[in-house]
């Protein structure tokens, strides 16, 4: 009974990874090996990925998964602190 939402959160977690990890596969996120080592220098200009500038929603969406995610450990860790277990 304890452990209960320890599980789901541990659940979740999962889930929400598989689905990150899915959705990388799904936009092509790993084909282009051959430029992970121009990632570094990517700032220079006419170097593979000095285009790639990431959009406004995307950071904001980080952002809130972040907080979503901080959420939810800090009220796992109450819980189970006041629960005294």
């Amino acid at each position: 009974m304890y452990y209960t939402l320890y599980i789901i959160y541990i659940i979740l977690s999962t889930v929400i990874g598989v689905w990150g990890f899915c959705w990388a596969l799904k936009n092509g996120q790993f084909k282009d090996q051959q430029r992970a080592r121009f990632l570094a220098l990517r700032e220079e200009e006419g170097l593979p990925g000095a285009e790639a500038k990431p959009h406004r929603y995307q950071g904001y969406g980080l952002l809130g998964l972040i907080i979503v995610w901080l959420l939810a450990t800090g009220l796992s860790v109450l819980y189970f602190v006041v629960r005294g277990g």
